[in-house]
């Protein structure tokens, strides 16, 4: 729950919204928003993937994702940030957000996924940048995960733990 808890984006504003790194960071509230934001999106607290989401723009709701689901713990209230829109070979809009995953500091995976609005849900996908390839059944699978027999690369001769090793592993 801690992750997918979006009281945090308000606790990171409120602890570092006068630092220098805060401008990375959009304004987010519990609850309410000041009146002077009239651009915001509202997310409940634990929702995911968009559920429950509304965005609105100058005080109009622009995109609304209410289902009634989620919402019962509170909402936080976000700058609103759209994002690009560009258009898909089939001609209708595509919404892309980057996933950055971090660990201990360290980038840790990149993702892309689009959606036909500006809320990223559950059915948002990453573009396709592969041929679909035949899967292997499992013979071939074996046969992949099989450890060849050890070589020298420079013919040295053959030592006693290379021959253990390919006692246990080739039998």
């Amino acid at each position: 729950m801690l992750w997918s808890n979006k009281s945090n984006f308000a606790i990171l504003w409120k602890l570092f919204k006068d630092d220098p790194r805060g401008k990375w960071l959009l304004s987010t509230y519990v609850d309410a928003a000041p009146s002077s934001m009239t651009s915001y999106a509202r997310k409940p607290i634990f929702a995911r993937e968009g559920a429950d989401v509304v965005l609105q723009r100058n005080g109009k709701v622009i995109e609304d994702a209410s289902t009634g689901d989620h919402g019962a713990e509170g909402y936080v209230m976000q700058e609103l940030a759209l994002l690009p829109q560009f258009k898909a070979a089939d001609g209708n809009a595509c919404f892309p957000v980057i996933e950055l995953w971090f660990i201990d500091g360290d980038p840790a995976r990149m993702g892309i996924r689009e959606d036909r609005t500006p809320i990223t849900t559950n059915t948002s996908g990453g573009p396709a940048t592969y041929e679909k390839q035949r899967i292997p059944d499992s013979e071939e699978i074996e046969e992949q995960m099989r450890v060849a027999p050890f070589f020298d690369s420079f013919d040295w001769e053959e030592n006693e733990i290379v021959s253990f090793m390919k006692k246990v592993v080739l039998g």
